[in-house]
Order: structure tokens, then C-alpha cells, then sequence
């Protein structure tokens, strides 16, 4: 169900709907339309506890894998996580304040800084979610998600199955955010490494800019023990239709230290750097100088 205030999203009737008007005619009513209720709250915690996977011999599974994509290959349910990837993708929307900030600022500099900061925050619920898998959507399934406290509409949609596609928007008075995803996924014996083709864009109206970027590279580690962890490496490239320019690099964690640091430009059209960010994808990303950085995303 839509409220009402959101009828501006919903698409108008086509001509075959007025074909069939007359079969309505014996109707003398029509019902009020029913209104959500107010949130008042988001619960913090599932229902129940995730299920325990240590009997699992995930070895027996994963030894005649190594070097095949994982997408077809079966494993155990107890295995996923309550998550299919469709709503893995809206979860990237959480700080979306930043494009709401982006779309009110006037320095098409700084705006790229808080552009940014955003595709760094995309990748930070990773840090907590290295036990268990999504859910693979179906072919033409669909997710739907109305925030009316965050002010935007997300429809996502499955729009392929080999090779697996999946596709999204988001729609605010702010910005236009859409993201193509198809991903490769090769198993190493010891890891999983996660090979995105994506294609981002982000469209704010009150500068008619358009905003595209890639992903990174995705990582996790000692997937056969139960000391997994996540890691990003590569260059994020942004780019504006005004001819300026971000390049974000996931700096590559050594196995002790693991510091998930990253590190970026801000150029104008001449290549000339403007602003300088750097932090870690998992906690916080700062604009400027060492001394006197500020903060510009936390997790």
C-alpha cells in the first residue's frame, strides 16, 4: 500500500484500463484508500537467533569449487543470512543524508566530497556481515521500500538470471540514485573473491548533473573458519557530467593489522587537486588535511 502523498510515484493508467470502464459501473462506491500507519519505531534486532553452523563440513562443499563461479554452486540454506540480495542493495541507502547534503550545496567540489563519503558508507555494513550469505532473488522479483522518515522511494527488481543482474532506483525530490549489479564470484580454497561490474549513477535535478562511479573489488578471508573477515581493494572512479572528477582507492588490509583505510582525490578539470579525503569504509571518512580534517561520514 501507498499513502497518498507518495501518488506522485505511482504510474498513471494506460489506455487499456479505460477500455474496460463500463465493467465498473456497477460500482456505487469506492472505498477510502487506507493509509500506513505512522512508524514509531525500526526494530534493532531479528526475532530470533541465527541458527548454529559449526557441524556444517563446509570443506566437504567448497574443495570442489575452488576456482568456479559460486553463483552455481548449491549450498546449505543454514548457510544465508534473512537477506536477499535485493534488500542487501537498499541497505546501501542508510546514509543517503549525504546525497540530501550533496544535493543542497552549490560547490560542485564539495558536492563530489559528500558523493564520496556516501559510496564509502555503502560498503560498511560488510564489516559486520561476514558470517553468512543473501538470498538469491528470483527472476523478476521485486523489493519495494517507501522511507517516508528518509523522504525516498527503492524498487529493485532481478532483470537477469545468467548472468545474474540485478537492478535498482531510488527516487527523491533531492536526487535519482540507480545502480546496475552483476558480479563474478571465485573461490580461492581459503577465500572468496567478488568481482563487481556495476554501473552507478546518481542524478541531482536542481544542477542537472548526472554522477557515475564503479565498484570495487570485495574479498573475504579464511571463509572455512570461524574468523572470517571482509576486505575492499581498488579505485573507485567517480565522475560528473561537469567534467570533475573522484578517485577513491580501497587501500588493501594486511592480514594482522587489517586498517580497511581508504584514501582519495577530488580534481578539477584540469586535473588539479582540490580536496584531499581519506578514513576507513567500516567508521568514518574526513576532508582535508591530517591536523585539520573534518569529519564528513561516521558509521
Amino acid at each position: 500500500m501507498v499513502p497518498a502523498n507518495l501518488s506522485d510515484f505511482e504510474s498513471s493508467s494506460g489506455g487499456d484500463d479505460e477500455s474496460h470502464a463500463g465493467d465498473l459501473s456497477h460500482i456505487s462506491t469506492i472505498p477510502p484508500q487506507l493509509k500506513l500507519p505512522e512508524i514509531k519505531w525500526r526494530r534493532s534486532s531479528l526475532p530470533s537467533c541465527a541458527p548454529d553452523t559449526s557441524n556444517i563440513g563446509l570443506w566437504n562443499i567448497m574443495r570442489k569449487a575452488i576456482g568456479k563461479d559460486l553463483s552455481r554452486v548449491a549450498m546449505p540454506v543454514i548457510l544465508n543470512e534473512p537477506l536477499g540480495l535485493l534488500q542487501k542493495l537498499c541497505e546501501e541507502m542508510e546514509f543517503s543524508d549525504l546525497l540530501d547534503r550533496a544535493s543542497q550545496t552549490d560547490d560542485v567540489y564539495l558536492r563530489l566530497v559528500y558523493i564520496a563519503a556516501f559510496i564509502v558508507s555503502t560498503y560498511s555494513s560488510n564489516y559486520y556481515r561476514t558470517g553468512r550469505k543473501n538470498f538469491n532473488p528470483l527472476l523478476g522479483e521485486t523489493y519495494e521500500c517507501i522511507r517516508e522518515d528518509k523522504g525516498w522511494k527503492f524498487i529493485a527488481e532481478q532483470v537477469s538470471h545468467h548472468p545474474t543482474i540485478s537492478a535498482c532506483t531510488c527516487i527523491s525530490p533531492n536526487f535519482i540514485f540507480s545502480q546496475k549489479l552483476q558480479a563474478k564470484v571465485k573461490f580461492w580454497g581459503k577465500s572468496i573473491e567478488i568481482f563487481p561490474d556495476s554501473l552507478n549513477t546518481l542524478i541531482l535535478p536542481k544542477y542537472n548533473e548526472t554522477i557515475t562511479w564503479n565498484k570495487c573489488t570485495m574479498c573475504i578471508h579464511n571463509v572455512l573458519s570461524s574468523e572470517r573477515w571482509i576486505d575492499h581493494y581498488g579505485d573507485v572512479l567517480v565522475e560528473s557530467s561537469f567534467g570533475t572528477k573522484a578517485r577513491i582507492s580501497f587501500i588493501q588490509s594486511d592480514y594482522r593489522t587489517r586498517l580497511n583505510s581508504v584514501a582519495g582525490d577530488i580534481v578539477d578539470v584540469t586535473g588539479k587537486v582540490v580536496h584531499k579525503i581519506f578514513g576507513h569504509w567500516h567508521e568514518n571518512i574526513f576532508c582535508g588535511n591530517d591536523q585539520t580534517a573534518k569529519c564528513i561520514w561516521r558509521q
